[in-house]
């Protein structure tokens, strides 16, 4: 050891003569460890002093365990900005904890049929508002001991048919309620909102094409159709032969798997990307 370049180049010229050492996270090929040095004129550590370590070194591994645990729930909450739907997240009594950007977007909508009064999230009419409450007090609910209720979805219109506003969908499911260190922490239920829309979002038929190795032409075709064009009108928009749009249109069926305009429509719908980019 005193021959090493480790004791030479780093320990010596430190004073570091005597330590006591501890181990307190480990995580893949990496680790947190303390140490604690002497110099060559100090006493050396005891036994005593080992049992202090011993004690002190278990409360910093779990601020450690705690801390990389913040880290990690920060990191999903920025993930939850990129998402293009909304998110939010709130207590049995609908008071908002927290949302994200999309959410605060169809909150702040002039016609949203979901708004926020005072902190606490309400649908336009008292009727929808008294259907969501019970979805929220359901996914907060513990039911049988074991597990809070799965919650549910919900249709919110902005009005009458030739109304200008936006439709909304909410889904409502449970967030895990567990004790922490001795304290119950609230319950709560996590909403996810999305406006309907019959659009494709912006550049559907680039995505379309990656996914399913699509030429640029059958993407643009398949993504027409989509959009709820008939493969006529698709050919049309295209300028293209009819005849070529369904020599193309077999082409899409092969490489996704298909056999008909309805499953394919119905197959890129569910493909729609689910981060936004740009």
């Amino acid at each position: 050891m005193r021959r090493s370049r480790f004791w030479n180049e780093w320990m010596a010229p430190q004073d570091m003569y005597g330590g006591l050492g501890s181990k307190l996270l480990a995580s893949g090929p990496s680790f947190w460890f303390l140490d604690v040095q002497r110099g060559r004129n100090q006493p050396a550590f005891d036994a005593a002093e080992a049992e202090v370590l011993q004690l002190i070194a278990r409360h910093i591994a779990r601020a450690a365990q705690l801390g990389r645990r913040l880290q990690l729930a920060q990191a999903l909450a920025s993930g939850y900005a990129h998402v293009p739907f909304g998110v939010l997240l709130v207590d049995a009594q609908l008071s908002v904890v927290h949302l994200n950007g999309v959410a605060e977007e169809i909150l702040m909508r002039r016609r949203s049929p979901l708004r926020v009064k005072s902190g606490t999230l309400a649908a336009a009419d008292a009727k929808s508002t008294a259907a969501l409450r019970q979805l929220v007090a359901d996914a907060c609910t513990v039911h049988d001991g074991v597990a809070p209720g799965p919650g549910g979805d919900l249709l919110l219109r902005a009005g009458e048919a030739d109304e200008a506003g936006i439709d909304v969908v909410l889904s409502v499911g449970p967030t895990a309620g567990t004790e922490v260190s001795g304290f119950l922490r609230p319950r709560h239920a996590i909403i996810y909102l999305h406006q309907t829309s019959l659009a494709l979002p912006g550049g559907f038929a680039d995505h379309a094409r990656k996914l399913f190795d699509l030429t640029p032409t059958e993407a643009r075709l398949a993504a027409a159709l989509a959009g709820g064009l008939t493969l006529k009108d698709a050919a049309i928009h295209q300028g293209i032969r009819f005849s070529t749009a369904r020599f193309y249109l077999h082409g899409i069926f092969r490489k996704t798997r298909t056999n008909q305009q309805s499953q394919l429509v119905a197959l890129l719908k569910s493909t729609l990307p689910l981060i936004r980019r740009g």
